[in-house]
């Protein structure tokens, strides 16, 4: 993947960030191979924590910022599974993120990369204040070496600020005929510090004369904070193997599946970074994730890796209790022999204008939805809703384990609190469900609704 190209007809084009040129041409994102800085001095790749980073989409250049971290261009196409190399070594791309509004992207390498012989104590800050114009810095890429030919060598050139906008620099082409090109895009360039400042976006050329004269790369003391929030943030769940958060602990940065069992991680298409070791017994999560387990309730010895479907850990059983204290998980998720976990976000539930209330059957707004548009009761079981006088628009059909209401709305629930099959459809009032518990809670968590509400086997919602 090269540096996105933006052909010269005036100086207007700066400005505008997308011209026509000589030719008539609009602006172009052209892939091709990587190759070099023109006329840059070849410098070893090899240790440099410079890297070439291929997509389907093509090549582009990068920066180690960590061991295990790339910060390279957005429209470079990077993702899980693109490859990067630097020098002899190379790592697979297991995660991706793209900065939501600027040309930036950070990739999570697989396997960490060796710098001066470690895996984990290499960092490349971030400038965090502005260059000015007339400073200079060092850029490095594996772009073309001319305006069409050259070859995957890393290259650098030391070059100057010709303009500072509010997110972006323009390094102008220097009086070596040195100038960032295709294939240089993610690339950066180093202050006197050894800080990044950059990464490598677009440039402005002429077709006909087959020149380069500036290049648009993205500041980094714009980004540094987004990058940082990944970095020392980046963690959204970490599962223990012991109760109150004790024991092994592996640290989650990625939403998806991970297998407790080693041997279970190729049968459910994990690679080893996905792979617990350890059944969980308690887990931390960061705000707006959740969490589910999967278990194969087998005999001891049993090899089964995963069950038939996932169980929802309610969020009372993370961050303050144990998974398996009463009502968190039933016991066969614990003695499974096998089994995974998911981390992923909470759904964001919706409602549109009209909707005063949306009713679901699992926690954490998830399963059967029924989404209420007027003031009322509602039967939760439908045999109760003739019972109750209702019609059939007024019965739920469920035990509502969540509710998200609409400003200046509440709910209150009514239930029997009977034995199993016991035909009573309601109690002898409702009980208001507290502001806390809608909205951002399970019903039944502590404090929201006492168990006969929800053992009763008919009941209704009312809502007001």
């Amino acid at each position: 993947m090269n540096l996105k190209l933006v052909n010269w007809s005036s100086a207007l084009c700066v400005l505008l960030g997308a011209c026509t040129g000589v030719d008539g041409q609009p602006e172009e994102d052209v892939r091709a191979l990587p190759r070099e800085i023109i006329n840059g001095t070849p410098t070893p790749a090899e240790n440099s924590g410079f890297v070439l980073v291929s997509s389907s989409a093509g090549s582009c250049s990068g920066t180690l910022i960590t061991n295990q971290w790339v910060l390279t261009a957005k429209h470079c196409g990077v993702t899980v599974g693109s490859s990067v190399w630097m020098g002899s070594q190379f790592s697979g791309v297991n995660h991706v993120v793209d900065h939501p509004t600027r040309d930036v992207t950070i990739a999570h390498l697989q396997s960490p990369m060796l710098m001066n012989g470690s895996t984990t104590a290499y960092v490349r800050p971030l400038r965090t204040t502005p260059l000015s114009v007339g400073e200079t810095a060092q850029c490095y890429g594996y772009g073309l070496n001319t305006f069409d030919s050259g070859s995957g060598t890393l290259r650098t050139a030391t070059l100057r600020v010709g303009s500072v906008s509010e997110t972006e620099y323009v390094f102008d082409r220097n009086e070596s005929g040195q100038v960032q090109w295709k294939g240089d895009s993610g690339g950066t360039c180093i202050d006197g510090s050894g800080r990044a400042v950059s990464v490598a976006s677009y440039c402005w050329y002429n077709g006909t004369s087959r020149e380069v004269y500036s290049c648009a790369v993205v500041r980094s003391d714009v980004v540094n904070d987004w990058v940082k929030q990944w970095m020392d943030s980046g963690v959204i769940a970490t599962v223990y193997s012991g109760d109150n958060f004790s024991g092994t602990a592996v640290a989650i940065r990625f939403q998806g599946t991970y297998a407790m069992d080693s041997a279970c991680g190729p049968a459910l298409g994990l690679g080893s970074d996905h792979v617990l070791g350890f059944r969980p017994r308690s887990i931390q999560l960061a705000d707006g994730y959740q969490v589910k387990i999967q278990g194969w309730h087998a005999n001891p010895g049993d090899t089964h890796c995963a069950g038939p479907s996932y169980s929802q850990v309610p969020i009372t059983c993370t961050n303050s209790k144990n998974l398996y204290d009463a009502g968190c998980l039933s016991g066969w998720v614990y003695d499974n022999v096998g089994g995974a976990v998911i981390v992923e976000k909470v759904p964001t539930p919706r409602t549109d204008s009209g909707v005063i209330a949306t009713v679901y059957s699992g926690d954490n707004f998830s399963g059967k939805a029924v989404a209420i548009r007027s003031l009322g009761k509602y039967a939760m079981d439908s045999w109760c809703g003739p019972v109750l006088g209702l019609g059939s628009d007024h019965v739920l059909g469920f035990r509502p384990r969540s509710i998200l209401l609409a400003g200046g709305r509440q709910a209150k629930i009514q239930g029997w609190h009977a034995n199993p099959g016991d035909t009573h459809c309601a109690g002898p009032s409702y009980s208001l469900v507290p502001s806390t518990c809608v909205n951002s809670k399970n019903l039944y968590d502590a404090g929201c609704l006492s168990g006969w509400v929800y053992d009763n086997v008919g009941g209704a919602v009312l809502v007001e």
